[in-house]
């Protein structure tokens, strides 16, 4: 996905670029590139937003691993994100009782991604350029 900074760095780099624009029929030079000091006001457009068009920068912090959850931000793709990027919990009651919390978190998360996954696989062209068109909108 063009609008995560991982997603938008893998279509550039690995050859994606192509299978993009003929799919979405949209250039990546069209949309606006991913940029942290606006996160806010994008989050904040997008609310305002029918669901689940509300999703959008919940799915950017899951395409970036910045959701703030160890379950869905953990990875051990070094080539991405370094050496010893694996998470180490202690087998302690209460970090295990954290990691319930978490988990339980993680499972809300997926299932709002999943409605809007499953709308935008609904109608996928039309609906993603809705996306885009919110995302490009000039900032205020």
């Amino acid at each position: 996905m063009p609008l995560s900074h991982d997603g938008r760095y893998r279509l550039e780099h690995y050859e994606g670029q192509d299978w993009y624009e003929t799919l979405f029929e949209f250039s990546l030079e069209a949309i606006q590139t991913p940029n942290p000091s606006r996160f806010n006001q994008l989050r904040q457009r997008f609310n305002q937003q029918p669901l689940p068009l509300r999703f959008i920068p919940l799915l950017v912090t899951i395409f970036d691993k910045n959701t703030g959850n160890i379950w869905l931000d953990s990875t051990n793709n070094e080539e991405a994100y370094g050496y010893g990027c694996d998470t180490i919990v202690p087998w302690k009651v209460d970090e295990i009782q954290n990691l319930i919390r978490q988990w339980k978190k993680a499972k809300d998360i997926l299932t709002r991604i999943k409605t809007l996954a499953d709308w935008l696989e609904g109608d996928l062209k039309p609906r993603f350029k809705q996306v885009l068109t919110i995302w490009n909108l000039p900032q205020p």
